[in-house]
Formats: C-alpha cells, sequence, structure tokens
C-alpha cells in the first residue's frame, strides 16, 4: 500500500479534545443542566468557522468519547445546533432523554426547520432557542414548536425583557435567562417569572479534556458498506471488532443511561441489537466527519466533490423512489473519487472493501441505475462546453427522473449540505 496518504490509511494518532460545560441552574439554584460548548485549545475560548463541525466536534466528545454519563453525570445537555446540522439525519443519534436542541441565532424560521422541530418533537427531543432580545414576528414564529427560551439578559433592554417574558409565558414555555453577570440581574430575571439561569454570577464554563483516537476513513466506509447492506449480524461483528475505536463508542453508547435495559451490555453483540443499524450508521458518519477531532472538516476541493457527489446521488434515488439503493449513494459518491484520494485503483477499493456487485458495478463500469446516476452527477461536473451540455441533458432524458430545473436545485442543496459538511 505504498504511496497511500499518511493519516487516511492508517489508523491516525491520538489528539487532544477539548470541551466546556456551563452549569445551568434552577430557581434554588440547583444544578439541572449543562451548556456544552465548542473549545478548541485549553484557554478556554474557541474559534469556530463552521458551525455544524462544531456541534458535531461536541456531540463526538461528549457522547462517544467521554460517554453521556460521564459528560452530564445524570444532568441533562444543552448543544448548540445550525440549520444544517437540524436536517441532517446523524442529530438522531443523540439521547432525545438527554439533551435539549439549542437553535441558533442563525436558524431561519422557515417552513422546514419548523417542520423537522416538530417530526424530532415527536420522538421526544426538545428545543431551547438562544439569544432572544425581541418580542418579534421571529419569535412567534417559532414559539410553537420550541419549550425554552433563552433570553440574552445583557443584550435585551428591560422592557424588552418584560414584554418576552410574558409572551412566553402565554404560551407555556420556560423561560431560562442566560449572560447573568450580577445579582441585581438575577433578581430582575426572577422577577420577570423566569425558572432556569446561566451566566458568570452563577459559574464559568468548566474545561473537560481527553483523547481521541480516529479510524481511517478506509476502514469506516467497509464497516458503513456491511451496516447499511443487508450483511449478517456476524459480519458486521466481526468488521466492528477490527476497529477497536468504533467499537469503543458503540459500547460507551449502548450502556449509557440513554438506552434503558435490565442489565449492563457485554458484548459487541448486544449493542449492535440494542443499538440496531440506523444508530450504528449515524455513529459511523458523525466519525467519518469528525476525523480530526476538532471541529474543522477537511478542505480537500476532492473531498467535499466526493461529498457533493455523495449526497446528489442520495437525492436522485429518492426523487427515483429507489429506497433499497439510497443507502448506498453517500459511499458511492464517496468511493468515485478514493482513486485519487488514497493513490489507489477503483479494483483495489472493489477488493479491500469486498464491495457488493450493485455498488462494485456501478464504480467500475457506470453499470446499473447506481452507475447510470454516478455517470450522470460526472455529466453535470464537466458540462463546460455546448457538446458537453447537450450529453448531460441527453443523459438526464433517458433517466426520467427529472427535469434540468430540479436537477440543479438537488445539486446547489447537496452543494450547501457539502459545505457545512
Amino acid at each position: 500500500m505504498a504511496g497511500v496518504r499518511p493519516g487516511w490509511y492508517d489508523l491516525m494518532r491520538g489528539r487532544s479534545y477539548f470541551l466546556a460545560r456551563q452549569p445551568i441552574l434552577n430557581q434554588s439554584q440547583a444544578l439541572i443542566a449543562y451548556e456544552l460548548l465548542f473549545r478548541n485549545s485549553e484557554e478556554n475560548r474557541a474559534v469556530i468557522t463552521d458551525d455544524m463541525a462544531a456541534s458535531i466536534a461536541v456531540i463526538q466528545h461528549a457522547f462517544l468519547d467521554l460517554g453521556v454519563d460521564t459528560a452530564l453525570n445524570g444532568k441533562t445537555a444543552f448543544i448548540n445546533i445550525s440549520a444544517d446540522l437540524l436536517l441532517h439525519d446523524v442529530l438522531e443519534i443523540l439521547p432525545p432523554s438527554n439533551v435539549v436542541l439549542e437553535l441558533l441565532e442563525t436558524v431561519p424560521r422557515t417552513e422546514a426547520v419548523v417542520g423537522r422541530c416538530q417530526a424530532l418533537r415527536q420522538k421526544g427531543f426538545r428545543f431551547a432557542i438562544d439569544d432572544v432580545m425581541e418580542d418579534d414576528k421571529e419569535l412567534h414564529q417559532i414559539l410553537p414548536v420550541v419549550d425554552i427560551v433563552k433570553v440574552d439578559m445583557l443584550g435585551a433592554n428591560p422592557e424588552a425583557i418584560g414584554a418576552i417574558a410574558q409572551r412566553v409565558r402565554e404560551h407555556g414555555k420556560t423561560l431560562l435567562a442566560e449572560k447573568i453577570d450580577s445579582k441585581a440581574q438575577f433578581q430582575a430575571a426572577q422577577d420577570n417569572g423566569f425558572t432556569l439561569f446561566q451566566g458568570y454570577y452563577f459559574a464559568r464554563p468548566n474545561m473537560v479534556k481527553g483523547r481521541s483516537i480516529t479510524p481511517s476513513v478506509m476502514q469506516l466506509l467497509k464497516l458503513l458498506k456491511l451496516i447499511v447492506s443487508d450483511a449478517e449480524l456476524e459480519q458486521i461483528e466481526d468488521e466492528i471488532k477490527k476497529v477497536p475505536e468504533f467499537m469503543v463508542r458503540m459500547m460507551r453508547l449502548a450502556n449509557s443511561s440513554s438506552y434503558f435495559k435490565l442489565e449492563k451490555i457485554k458484548t459487541p453483540r448486544q449493542a449492535i441489537l440494542l443499538l440496531g443499524r440506523l444508530q450504528l450508521s449515524r455513529l459511523v458518519q458523525i466519525m467519518v466527519f469528525m476525523r480530526d477531532g476538532n471541529g474543522s472538516s477537511n478542505a480537500d476541493p476532492m473531498v467535499q466533490t466526493a461529498v457533493i457527489r455523495g449526497r446528489l446521488i442520495e437525492e436522485l434515488l429518492e426523487t427515483d423512489q429507489q429506497s433499497a439503493l439510497k443507502p448506498y449513494g453517500f459511499m458511492l459518491g464517496m468511493l468515485s473519487l478514493a482513486g485519487v484520494l488514497f493513490e489507489i485503483t477503483p479494483e483495489d477499493i472493489v477488493r479491500i472493501l469486498d464491495l457488493d456487485e450493485v455498488i462494485a458495478a456501478a464504480l467500475l463500469r457506470r453499470e446499473g441505475k447506481l452507475g447510470e446516476l454516478l455517470s450522470l452527477v460526472e455529466s453535470a461536473e464537466h458540462a463546460d462546453t455546448l457538446d458537453d451540455i447537450q450529453t448531460f441533458q441527453e443523459k438526464l432524458e433517458q433517466l426520467a427522473i427529472c427535469d434540468t430545473a430540479a436537477f440543479n436545485r438537488m445539486q446547489v442543496d447537496a452543494l450547501r449540505w457539502a459545505n457545512q459538511i
């Protein structure tokens, strides 16, 4: 395997990760929750360039590296959520009973966002809205689907705080006063009916540090292939045992208090059966996305192109109602450029991952429905001349999945999603 990029095929060395927890108190000043905060150094501050990557880092470190019981000690976690993460499937790996999803102020109040919140609330998730400073239209739009309203006690004026508090109480929601710096602010919040409190007056965020070891992308993709296919339980179990870093996180998740069980989960097989394939696939995705463990995605443009391909193929399969093939879409997009990323041939990729014929045929010969879609996506990427555009349009017409306008919308959505990943 000479020539393979260091850090991709071989196991990455252990890396330090940082996490901060700021207490959230009730009216008796008893600790009832922590807001989990992204940190990328020991200086107890964050430089965030990607909200989604930072949130996924927090999820990985708190729920997979540390473990929910160690990170929270029986308390609830407030986790900041961007719009892209809200709409992504990996979010559902979180245990609803242990978390409050805190919508950042940048999350738009669109129908898609409101609908997603409603769907997650039906699954037991709770929501908070962050940094509220005005009793405005945006607050009115989101109030029906949130449980907790966090009011910025430093940024909002006293009149606005009173109006917000009245509005929130009328809707039967909980008021949380954040950024409390003084006893006077604490008293003002109590006078306005707030029941939860957070700020430097009570406690500054405390740091948690650890070391995380991440397996290679190739290992994770091979495991993902088994999980999303109809592979036997024994095959999945054997492959997980070859990826000890994944197995440790899986066992930790399965033995967390988030999953009700009569006895301790002792074996990988028990954990697989308890979590199910969907949760396992989400766990793999988190580990793929967060290879460096510090809240920043790989900026290699080839990686971005591979992710865009995978996402676009997934959307095309959904449009074509090819649900049986959809789990292969993201993997195919990644693998289609793996020859460049890993400096090995597609034939070696098929052999190393022992790919099913349906995805091997698509990858090697562009055959089958998956192969046709991959060829279409590649054609769209290279549609620079009139001849190229005509070739793309002919392929799209032959597949009869959607028109050019719909394809372009899906392509833009895939690009936006990939930029966040």
